[in-house]
């Protein structure tokens, strides 16, 4: 997922890996981002713009290092204080959702993904890549 980082005060952009390959089982747990054995906290972008700030999931194959995109979601912002744990979750029947979850008391929100690709070595035609 695409992320900005801030970095001595300047935006810095990143990827932000959800989940390793083989994690995510329909209708399994949501898979949080992690780092250091610690769930990420992330911030969605300033309350009150006019239209969600754009972030492009990707599902990479990481031993070829092969992406495909998925879906462009707008995420709404929120307060400067506002933390979110960012996650992944398939339905029960395979569809994938990026899930919210307020570090605040609150539900947690969902933007449907659709189904991930699940063959990255081969391009729309069918021929390897």
């Amino acid at each position: 997922m695409g992320a900005h980082r801030t970095v001595a005060g300047r935006p810095e952009g990143q990827e932000l890996v959800i989940s390793e390959a083989g994690h995510l089982e329909p209708g399994g747990e949501t898979v949080y981002a992690h780092a250091a054995g610690q769930r990420l906290r992330v911030r969605t972008g300033p309350a009150g713009a006019a239209v969600g700030r754009p972030v492009q999931v990707r599902v990479r194959d990481p031993e070829r290092g092969v992406s495909a995109p998925v879906r462009t979601l707008a995420l709404p912002g929120g307060a400067e204080e506002d933390r979110f744990h960012v996650g992944v979750r398939l339905a029960v029947d395979g569809t994938a959702r990026l899930v919210l979850h307020p570090l605040a008391p609150g539900a947690p929100t969902e933007f449907p993904l659709g189904d991930l690709p699940t063959d990255l070595g081969t391009d729309p035609k069918g021929e390897p890549s």
